[in-house]
């Protein structure tokens, strides 16, 4: 170890000779170690980093599925106490549902809009989430209807909103219009089991009504809707297995016993650290996260070949240094030691850059206003991140490193102190270890060069697809008239007279209303099963579809054309 640090310690006078050449392979090195650890931080971010709860490798989130809707949906509520109450493999199950409310209060009196969750009172024990401050929410809270106005706020809400106010436990906020009291913070980091969208308050499910918008309010206690999230925590011994077979029997009996809300659903189970990005669009980001991490695998190569050029280039006026050493008694395996250590000194250099550079341009992924990743996005630097960092800088050293140190370590002694030319490196054929480098960084250069050309081709192309509806010169305001307490009596003259005053605006062409937005991601949609007149009775027959709700003159403001028939 004392000769190593020596070696390290010859590196670093050595870099420090030769500032010019030592900030170009530094600066070369640092671009590809950064890049690299900016992408793993984002993929840290989405897949890596577990939710602060209490063992999550024993919580699992329950789906339907059906063959007419493929993919993984939620569970209706009436199912949800029936999986809850009769079957054994849970040690607790809970319920969850996103909604989107107003909060208001007395210093704050101008509502803002929030990503909430209505959750059953167990819903914080299951996860084993502690409160950071008073008391979280309890299973007696669930019933009955009306009963419970109490609300637990996220610890990022409590600071934000708040301004971390010590005295937050038992103020009156206003939620949707109606009273609510705070009852208790969420311990920090935790904001749902979400990493793309962050739950900033709950409420418990007996609050329902007060809560849930009213077009979907009624279908709450129906067994059809599928409009509940399940997570459980699973008994001890119980497998992901044993567990899914138990479920699959019993939503069997209930598509028996109610043939027309549950005929043709099962249920499946994921463990919900495969859940934190949608089970349908995990794979996706998959995808993107590999194609990423390639890219800049690509670079950080070039920028090893670089530097192992140049470190060629030097060995070359070094041959005698090297000779004179050997003459000296040193041995091939000091020298090859040394000669590394000059590079590690680089690679950590370049690796303290790197980790400035990712610093700087993490939060690259988040600006561009994506629906598909959040500003909220936790793309801080942890342990992950960091050993990724070292073991890639170590990795570079190696790379750029090793081949360079072994070929100047092998001089020819007799030749070099007789200052022959041929000491001047081991030929490859025609071609030396030098010109193989320089083949491999401009095969490098050149994938990158074409890999870029094809996405930004591709990313040209996509921006030319046709939607449906044009683009161009569409605005959108969205508002929410269950937060101020609407009745639909009230509601609808209501948005006829926006509709009416935007329209009057000087340059808006039309105005029109809907219930979501084309192609937004977040907006909950609507399900809804399609019988069509003639066809047969089965289940496939009868296809599950998205539904939009929308007012009149809604196709013409966007510019959908209608191929038959006329709109609303």
């Amino acid at each position: 170890m004392r000769e190593l640090l020596r070696d390290v310690r010859y590196g670093v006078r050595m870099a420090w000779r030769a500032p010019a050449w030592s900030a170009v392979a530094i600066g070369s090195l640092a671009l590809g170690i950064g890049a690299n650890t900016a992408v793993f931080t984002l993929l840290n971010a989405l897949f890596l980093r577990p939710l602060p709860l209490r063992a999550p490798a024993e919580l699992v989130e329950v789906f339907t599925q059906r063959d007419t809707a493929p993919g993984h949906l939620p569970v209706s509520f009436p199912n949800y106490e029936d999986f809850r109450d009769h079957t054994a493999a849970w040690s607790s199950l809970a319920a969850f549902m996103p909604v989107s409310v107003s909060v208001s209060t007395a210093r704050a009196p101008v509502p803002l809009q929030l990503d909430a969750a209505i959750v059953t009172g167990n819903f914080f024990d299951t996860l084993g989430v502690l409160p950071g401050r008073g008391r979280l929410l309890r299973p007696q809270e669930d019933k009955p209807p009306g009963a419970h106005p109490v609300v637990v706020l996220s610890d990022g809400l409590w600071h934000r909103r708040f301004a971390a106010d010590p005295g937050i436990v038992g103020q009156a906020i206003e939620i949707d219009g109606q009273g609510f009291t705070v009852v208790g913070v969420a311990a920090p980091g935790f904001s749902g089991l979400s990493v793309l969208n962050a739950t900033e308050l709950w409420v418990p499910v007996a609050m329902h009504q007060q809560i849930l918008p009213s077009a979907i309010r009624r279908y709450f206690p129906l067994r059809r809707p599928l409009m509940f999230s399940l997570v459980g925590r699973l008994r001890p011994g119980i497998g992901l297995s044993r567990a899914e077979a138990e479920m699959r029997a019993l939503a069997a009996e209930l598509a028996r016993r109610y043939p027309d809300a549950n005929e043709g659903r099962t249920v499946s189970l994921l463990p919900l650290t495969r859940t934190t990005i949608g089970p349908d669009d995990r794979s996706t980001y998959l995808k993107a996260g590999a194609v990423l991490m390639a890219v800049v695998a690509l670079v950080l190569l070039v920028a090893c070949a670089n530097v192992a050029n140049l470190l060629l280039a030097r060995a070359a006026g070094r041959r005698r240094e090297m000779a004179l050493r050997l003459a000296l008694g040193a041995r091939r395996a000091q020298l090859l030691r040394q000669l590394f250590a000059e590079s590690l000194v680089l690679a950590l250099a370049a690796g303290v850059l790197g980790l400035l550079f990712a610093l700087w341009t993490r939060r690259v992924f988040v600006t561009f206003d994506s629906p598909y990743l959040p500003a909220a996005l936790d793309l801080g630097l942890d342990g992950r991140v960091l050993a990724f960092s070292l073991a890639v800088s170590l990795g570079a050293a190696l790379l750029f490193g090793l081949v360079p140190a072994a070929h100047s370590a092998r001089v020819d002694l007799t030749a070099m102190l007789k200052d022959a030319p041929a000491a001047a490196g081991v030929k490859l054929g025609r071609f030396g270890l030098h010109d193989l480098l320089i083949v491999v960084q401009m095969a490098l250069s050149l994938v990158c060069v074409i890999g870029t050309a094809l996405f930004l081709l591709s990313l040209r192309n996509a921006g030319r697809i046709d939607p449906g509806f044009e683009r161009e010169n569409l605005l959108v305001l969205s508002f929410d008239l269950d937060g101020r307490s609407y009745q639909e009596a009230a509601a609808r003259p209501w948005l006829r007279r926006v509709v009416e005053r935007v329209a009057a605006l000087p340059g808006v062409r039309s105005a029109a209303v809907a219930a979501s937005v084309n192609l937004d991601p977040n907006q909950m949609r609507i399900l809804r099963t399609t019988v069509i007149e003639g066809r047969g009775t089965a289940p496939e027959d009868h296809p599950t579809v998205h539904v939009n709700i929308v007012g009149p003159g809604y196709f013409a403001t966007l510019g959908i054309p209608i191929q038959r028939g006329r709109g609303f």
